[in-house]
């Protein structure tokens, strides 16, 4: 075999490598993404009867999570009436990250939510946000309401979740409404990392290192069939 074909060959390894490493690393990171509500499927009330601010203030657990994208239900999966601003907020009242969910059924849906990304935040441990969804009265977008009973899940990233609004506008919801901590989760958000997967995942140095000695195997196998 002559030298350049054993150098091109042995390229072709190496590019095989770091498209494998690379591809890799993507998918654990697309499988990080979790919500910090999930639906528990149950049959509550479906309500559209408020103007202002309605959502949750969660408390972090103890380690720091990131978020990158907010959300708000679309019970019926076929878009939205009007547009929607979500947001989230310190315990102090201020707006962190904001966004707008479009009339329509543009924004991409997972589960029961429509989202807005948004630049990643870390959210600090064993701290208190606010997230909220800015609502109209008989605007013909519905959302859930167990009132006594808890309509969602919380994520276990999270120690803490109690229903919270405000009235009026697009504004910090820090109103405490009462009933089931989990009663509602209109407004929801992805978090890119929490503890309870990290620990199952392969870091990426490893991968990386994995890929390289796919690489020298390659090339080793192709010296032997040259001499």
């Amino acid at each position: 075999m002559k030298v350049k074909d054993f150098v091109f060959k042995g390229l072709k390894h190496v590019a095989f490598g770091i498209v494998l490493t690379m591809s890799t690393v993507f998918y654990v990171g697309m499988a990080e993404a979790a919500p910090v509500f999930s639906s528990t499927g149950g049959s509550f009330m479906i309500r559209d009867d408020v103007t202002g601010t309605q959502g949750n203030r969660i408390r972090v657990g103890p380690s720091t999570v990131d978020i990158n994208a907010l959300g708000f239900e679309d019970l019926g999966g076929d878009g939205f009436v009007i547009a929607h601003q979500v947001g989230l907020w310190d315990a102090g009242g201020t707006l962190l990250r904001s966004g707008t969910l479009s009339a329509g059924a543009a924004d991409p849906l997972v589960d029961i939510w429509r989202y807005v990304e948004i630049p990643t935040i870390t959210l600090q441990a064993n701290t208190l946000y606010y997230i909220g969804v800015s609502l109209v009265t008989a605007s013909g977008d519905g959302w859930t309401d167990g009132i006594g009973s808890a309509a969602f899940d919380l994520n276990p990233a999270f120690t803490e979740s109690f229903a919270f609004n405000s009235l009026g506008g697009f504004a910090f919801p820090g109103n405490y409404a009462g009933g089931d901590p989990l009663r509602w989760a209109m407004a929801n958000a992805t978090l890119l990392n929490f503890s309870t997967q990290a620990d199952q995942l392969v870091e990426p140095g490893t991968l990386a290192l994995f890929g390289v000695s796919l690489v020298i195997i390659g090339l080793r196998r192709r010296r032997v069939q040259t001499i």
